[in-house]
């Protein structure tokens, strides 16, 4: 038998890359990576938060609600704008997939 707990203790940590326009100076020192991760990490949480309870609310409002919901979206995580929901292709991307079925 697995034990398929995460220790909340572990850090998980992410890597930082210079982007277009950035300098080197805005990159997390190796001390400062596992605090920035765990902001990162923090910030994308309350992403997917907040994502699914606005999904809800929103399918709550339908007077003939589906059967099932599937909301897939991409987090990029940048050490500058933190966890933001990516892009494709110059817009946000965001897919969602609502299946109603009859008895």
């Amino acid at each position: 038998m697995t034990n398929d707990t995460v220790e909340q203790d572990e850090p998980i940590l992410f890597e930082f890359s210079i982007q277009p326009g950035e300098e080197e100076a805005s990159l997390p020192s190796v001390r400062d990576l596992p605090q920035k991760s765990a902001e990162a990490l923090n910030q994308a949480m309350g992403t997917i938060k907040t994502m699914a309870k606005r999904t809800l609310e929103t399918i709550d409002t339908l007077t003939n609600k589906p059967t099932e919901v599937e909301v897939e979206f991409g987090i990029k995580v940048d050490v500058a704008a933190g966890a933001i929901v990516s892009k494709v292709g110059g817009e946000g991307n965001i897919k969602v997939k609502l299946k109603w079925t009859r008895d």
